[in-house]
């Protein structure tokens, strides 16, 4: 039987909690310890974190409950940060001696004054993975360890990420509602939420969704009915009549773990339910989402070992993929798009390889040129027309007209859905309603300033890309930069009078 890796995490959280601060970002300590799980497929066998609790009374009870130890540092002066620091060295070190066999150590500070830890514990073999906010991480550090996790990349969400987590966040908090109780106030319901999210909840934005509409738009997770004036809840499954609840003649069996075609249909479901292609998802959402669809079980399966572990016995519906500090899953039967290959055979310099894979992780893959500019017309063209057309029937149009149009052109509907997504991140189109499922919700056409409605897309697009490729941090060589997005280097000229123009058009807004 193949044995696990011991880890152990310690959480620098005064040095969290600053950064995060600093550019409003939640904390959720839930979220970093299943990304840890998820990429180490270790045993957690130690949780400690530093820091004046008097300061963070709440984040406390959550790490608390996250299975923390905490390590009080009370503040007496300029050398309280320094005593924080010093004993989560001390604490470090004193593994080594006193008879843990840990493989993997996660440090979670982006303080420079750790270097000395992270080199004393590479000597002697260990692997350390960092952790922390990226304004303030020392660079020297996180070149150091052997892996580094910028918080501010785990924590970004899409919309379809914060479907889920409030999918995650309405379920978790009805479950610790309706343990002694079928039903509650709708009132409790929304104070449970914000307890549990520190903060994150209700999300900040000008245009607030009411609760009620809230717990409408989950009606598969929480049923709501009025009595009098107030509104109650409860889980979507439970029925207030009890006659409803008596055994009929023939009653259906419920579903249990032994069912193997219940759990692939389950997972084929939630992949198919999260996605409009096949562009893999992190294993983290997956899970969230698996745990709301598979509320009907008897007991879930997924819950009583590794995650990892779980899906890898369903291999032959799902795959695993491990991309540096993230794991992902997509469908066993996904084969690799043209533009993998494309990726290195037109594809030669080093330097224009290293953009078309910063874009990737950006999620903006480089969809090759000729497919990319043929999808972009098409949406464009369709989507000037007065009628109503989802993200899922969108693609399907593109893929129809392609056949009709240029049958030898090679456009697969991951193509056509990466394309999407560019567009939708240079606000050439827009979701005009959120729905659960992507492939479901309307798509828009935004209006365009000049009136070239596909010359000013394109232009939108080759923005977002080089924007992103800002983030580098490094001088963007133009000839690469054309290299990796058009497999030729002589639209350098062009793309910086683009990077140009909309880098004013945002200082003007």
């Amino acid at each position: 039987m193949d044995t696990q890796a011991d880890v152990a995490i310690f959480l620098d959280l005064d040095n969290l909690l600053i950064g995060a601060r600093e550019v409003r970002l939640p904390f959720d300590i839930e979220l970093i310890v299943e990304h840890i799980r998820e990429l180490t497929s270790g045993r957690i066998v130690l949780r400690q974190a530093y820091g004046d609790w008097r300061q963070h009374s709440k984040i406390s009870e959550a790490l608390a409950r996250a299975g923390f130890g905490l390590q009080a540092v009370v503040r007496l002066g300029t050398m309280s940060k320094n005593l924080a620091d010093m004993q989560m060295v001390v604490d470090t070190l004193d593994t080594l001696i006193d008879g843990y066999q840990i493989d993997t150590y996660v440090l979670i500070t982006g303080d420079r004054d750790f270097l000395p830890l992270v080199q004393t514990l590479r000597k002697r073999s260990k692997t350390v993975i960092g952790m922390g906010i990226e304004h303030t991480t020392s660079n020297t550090l996180a070149s150091l360890c052997d892996q580094y996790i910028y918080y501010d990349e785990l924590i970004k969400d899409t919309p379809a990420k914060q479907q889920i987590k409030m999918s995650a966040l309405i379920e978790r908090s009805l479950n610790q509602l309706t343990q002694q109780r079928e039903r509650v106030p709708a009132s409790v319901l929304r104070q449970k939420m914000e307890e549990l999210s520190q903060g994150t909840f209700p999300p900040p934005g000008p245009q607030k969704l009411r609760f009620r509409d809230l717990l409408e738009a989950h009606e598969d997770i929480v049923a709501t009915h009025w009595e009098g004036t107030t509104l109650y809840v409860a889980h979507a499954n439970h029925d207030d009549n009890d006659e409803a609840q008596a055994p009929t003649d023939n009653p259906d069996p419920a579903p249990t773990n032994d069912n193997l075609p219940d759990i692939e249909t389950l997972l084929q479901t939630v992949l198919t339910d999260l996605q409009s292609s096949n562009e893999p998802i992190e294993a983290g959402y997956f899970k969230q989402a698996l745990e709301s669809a598979g509320q009907h079980l008897r007991s879930r399966p997924w819950q009583k070992q590794q995650f990892t572990k779980f899906l890898a016995q369903y291999d032959h519906i799902i795959t695993i993929i491990r991309d540096e500090s993230a794991v992902f899953i997509q469908h066993h039967d996904h084969q690799p798009d043209d533009d993998d290959t494309a990726n290195h055979t037109t594809t030669t310099n080093s330097l224009a390889k290293e953009y078309r894979s910063h874009l990737k992780k950006a999620g903006l893959r480089v969809i090759p040129n000729e497919a990319r500019l043929f999808i972009l017309q098409t949406v464009v063209n369709k989507l000037q027309h007065p009628q109503d057309m989802t993200w899922k029937e969108l693609i399907n149009h593109v893929i129809n007209h392609k056949k009709e149009k240029q049958p030898d052109l090679k456009i697969s509907r991951n193509f056509v859905n990466d394309v999407l997504r560019l567009a939708q991140r240079a606000e050439v189109i827009k979701l005009a309603d959120k729905k659960p499922s992507l492939g479901n919700t309307p798509v828009k056409l935004t209006p365009s300033a000049n009136g070239h409605l596909f010359q000013e897309a394109v232009m939108r697009c080759d923005a977002c890309y080089l924007m992103e490729l800002d983030n580098l941090k490094t001088e963007l060589d133009w000839e690469e930069a054309s290299i990796a997005l058009y497999e030729n280097s002589d639209r350098g000229r062009y793309l910086r009078i683009v990077k140009q123009r909309f880098a004013q058009n945002n200082q003007s807004k």
